[in-house]
């Protein structure tokens, strides 16, 4: 059954459409979208929340697993069994009580996205492990011109990109069609138990990279983020790598004819 509902404690924070003339109060304004509360989500929501970020929109529908642990920093021993968004609320309260949270306990689908992004969020963060997840994820932002921050993990690399729709190079037009499935999934759906453990630290910088995009979105910085490139992050090797990458003019998501 689906579970979606708003968790307020605090007063209410209000879109930040009219940024406020400090970063702080922006950001206090602001109201995000965390879809995936993983490895990447766990990071991202921890920073949003540690900065001050208003309300965070929060979507995942799995359960916490015993294997989760070693790198979803949301959730704790006592979490296992329970919903991903519950053990969130927990921890988000934790770090800040005041914090208002819209809080849906099911998946980004076509059919669930009005109910979800009817809060009209500011920024959007995709962390999950799914390439449909991220292609659909795209196509929704740039129908309802939303920015947005894509990352995932794949061995000892991790990758990011920032889209604004309708300015930047979008996220189908680095990866066309379903090539991004391999080339941008999360640590979760590595197997070997392990090796997770080696890429812990990884997917945390990656998360945290998320935010900080969304927070240099939010307090009036956009031209420090990471748009019309991929910035690669080869933790093996310790190096960082930005790719430049264009907007395609046959894009099938935001190409000509598209805007």
């Amino acid at each position: 059954m689906k579970t979606s509902f708003s968790d307020s404690k605090g007063t209410a924070s209000s879109p930040a459409g009219n940024l406020a003339s400090t970063p702080a109060a922006a950001l206090k304004q602001a109201i995000v979208l965390v879809i995936g509360l993983g490895g990447l989500g766990s990071a991202a929501a921890l920073c949003l929340a540690r900065a001050g970020v208003g309300t965070l929109g929060l979507v995942d529908p799995d359960r916490v697993e015993a294997s989760n642990l070693n790198r979803q920093l949301l959730h704790l021993p006592s979490s296992i069994g329970h919903l991903k968004t519950d053990s969130a609320i927990a921890s988000l309260r934790a770090v800040c009580p005041d914090i208002e949270l819209k809080v849906h306990s099911f998946a980004l689908d076509s059919t669930t996205a009005p109910e979800i992004l009817h809060h009209n969020y500011d920024f959007i963060i995709e962390a999950t492990d799914s390439g449909e997840t991220k292609m659909l994820c795209n196509r929704i932002c740039l129908e309802r011109n939303l920015p947005f921050c894509i990352a995932g993990v794949s061995g000892h690399a991790g990758q990011l990109t920032t889209v604004i729709p309708g300015k930047t190079a979008c996220y189908e037009c680095i990866y066309p069609g379903d090539r991004a499935s391999d080339d941008t999934a999360d640590t979760d759906a590595v197997s070997n138990e392990a090796f997770n453990e080696l890429l812990s630290p990884l997917v945390t910088v990656m998360g945290s990279l998320q935010a900080a995009e969304a927070i240099k979105f939010l307090s009036g910085n956009p031209s420090h983020l990471c748009v019309n490139q991929v910035l690669r992050l080869n933790m093996g090797a310790n190096s960082f790598r930005n790719i430049r990458t264009v907007r395609r003019d046959h894009c099938a998501a935001c190409g000509i004819g598209r805007d």
